[in-house]
């Protein structure tokens, strides 16, 4: 049975990341090249006069420039957003690992008041590997903090 491929609905908040990922690309940089080739030909083509085609071709750089501004702007502001999501993941990491560190204290306490030195070496070494990773979590999130605080 053959299957029909849903088509994705396009939205109009979608135009600007579109657009933003294709002026990066070799494509934008040849028809931009094309773009600009055309329109001082057009001078002698179509016998405009040259005041006239620069008129319009900075004219339609300007507005280029001033969109194209605007898209990277909020591109910028979407991927702030991502790093807020990011470090306030980090956070419920960290509070996690808080929570675990406490729970491996009070199974050292309940382990030294018995005499197992073999289980309570254990205890303690995944001890001190869990704040090893509290510390390596910690760090990044400062360093998330640090990065957003550029932004």
């Amino acid at each position: 049975m053959i299957t029909k491929k849903k088509k994705k609905k396009f939205s109009a908040a979608e135009i600007p990341d579109i657009l933003v990922k294709w002026v990066g690309t070799t494509n934008s940089l040849i028809f931009h090249t094309f773009f600009f080739l055309f329109s001082f030909l057009s001078h002698w083509i179509f016998r405009l006069s040259i005041d006239y085609v620069l008129l319009i071709l900075t004219t339609v750089v300007s507005l280029e420039a001033i969109y194209l501004a605007i898209f990277i702007q909020r591109s910028v502001n979407q991927q702030a957003t991502r790093l807020e999501d990011v470090e306030e993941a980090l956070d419920d990491v960290e509070e996690s690992l808080d929570d675990v560190e406490e729970s491996i204290d009070d199974v050292e306490e309940s382990l030294s008041s018995k005499d197992h030195a073999h289980t309570q070496r254990n205890a303690k070494e995944i001890h001190r590997t869990l704040e090893e990773l509290i510390l390596e979590i910690k760090t990044l999130s400062q360093s998330l903090k640090d990065k957003n605080k550029d932004y």
